[in-house]
């Protein structure tokens, strides 16, 4: 996983090869926001450990942006985007 700012990565998703984009909300509940004040690992941790061990380098790339507690991710491998997907459905945006 590649990490930068927000930025850069919308730019991405317009750019070829048209990667996939995904948006987490890192509070999705009471003890999600009381686990990232508290300085604990939170959702968004998880994921972008997951990313670093199972989408290493340019497979992914996210953007955090905690004061909002997002993360954006852009998968550029279609089959990459589908087990991301498959993984982490729950907390996706629709």
């Amino acid at each position: 996983m590649i990490l930068i700012s927000r930025t850069s990565l919308n730019g991405a998703l317009v750019a070829p090869p048209f990667p996939t984009g995904f948006i987490i909300l890192g509070y999705q509940s009471a003890q999600d926001a009381a686990a990232f004040f508290a300085g604990h690992l939170t959702l968004l941790d998880e994921v972008e450990e997951w990313l670093e061990d199972h989408l290493p380098d340019r497979r992914s790339v996210a953007a955090r942006h905690d004061f909002h507690g997002q993360l954006h991710v852009a998968i550029p491998d279609p089959a990459d985007a589908v087990w991301f997907k498959l993984r982490w459905a729950a907390v996706i945006l629709p």
